[in-house]
């Protein structure tokens, strides 16, 4: 037999009321089942807790020592249900997500100030890394979501869609494509360009299309962050192809954005989360909160090409 919560909650009961009518009035039951708690955890413990008397009952000795225990208990148990109902109802909790720098800058800073205001208990903690990276936070439970942009099915990975923008060509003011309105992919072959990492997933969209289409890209500028590269292209130093948000609202660049086409190449954004783990009530909760708010993002912001 083991211990139960209803037999530790008698056992404090009557050690409160030191009496067994008045206990089991508290608790709402019979005075029978309350002296069948009480037996039955006697009986596991193999020690008498309490002395039957006419006008009531008294613990032992052995009862005055396990009173603290039995009582430690009884407030572990009633505070991890308070939790456990707090945690329900959003009242509290953490979620932790990661991005990009832009889409943290842009769109989750902003989607996350509304979140916690709607529920102030809950905190979001937003990482931003770099975009090869977002994969293994979640798999590695660092974070419990995280948006990036879709190449390939992952197994551990679920992918949840929000939206997708395209591929744009970010062009120095004093370049000669700087006159052009579109930008082909082509016109971009032997140019000196700023690209991400190899593992990026944007990178990746790069070279698929540009193998498609049966040319290299010029890789001069290799850097981890799409703010890098749009600063090479201040400068006029290197073109950058990168998604159409790669722009912040609030960063004044010099370089012009060119729709990128022959072909137009869509970036997909979705929200990662690691497959089997259930997330906590306020991870899924920002997480259908999340991808509505940037799923009407991309609808309001149609694409160019």
């Amino acid at each position: 037999m083991k211990i139960t919560t209803k037999q530790i909650a008698a056992f404090v009961a009557i050690a409160d009321q030191q009496s067994f009518t008045r206990a089991a009035r508290q608790l709402n039951i019979t005075q029978p089942s309350l002296s069948g708690l009480i037996r039955d955890l006697e009986q596991v413990v193999g020690l008498t807790l309490l002395d039957r008397r006419a006008r009531g009952a008294t613990l032992t000795t052995a009862g005055q020592d396990l009173l603290p225990i039995a009582l430690r208990v009884k407030d572990d148990i009633e505070t991890m249900l308070s939790t456990s109902n707090e945690l329900s109802a959003r009242v509290r909790g953490r979620v932790r997500i990661a991005c990009s720098t832009v889409i943290a800058s842009t769109q989750l800073i902003p989607i996350a100030s509304r979140y916690e205001a709607r529920f102030p208990g809950i905190k979001v903690q937003i990482m931003d890394a770099v975009e090869q990276s977002l994969a293994d936070l979640v798999r590695l439970e660092q974070v419990d979501l995280a948006v990036a942009t879709e190449v390939d099915p992952e197994p551990r990975i679920v992918q949840t869609p929000i939206g997708k923008d395209y591929l744009m060509a970010y062009v120095p003011a004093n370049h000669p494509l700087a006159e052009r309105d579109q930008i082909t992919w082509k016109d971009l072959e032997n140019q000196s360009l700023a690209v991400l990492c190899k593992g990026n997933p944007i990178r990746t969209l790069v070279d698929r299309t540009a193998g498609r289409l049966g040319f290299m890209l010029r890789s001069d500028y290799e850097v981890s962050f799409g703010t890098t590269a749009l600063a090479l292209a201040d400068r006029g130093l290197a073109l950058t192809i990168l998604p159409r948000n790669a722009q912040q609202a609030n960063t004044v660049h010099t370089c012009l954005r060119k729709p990128l086409i022959q072909p137009t190449v869509p970036r997909r954004v979705i929200m990662m989360s690691l497959t089997g783990k259930t997330l906590s009530p306020a991870a899924a909760e920002f997480q259908t909160f999340c991808v509505k708010e940037m799923a009407e993002g991309f609808r309001q912001d149609p694409p160019e090409p």
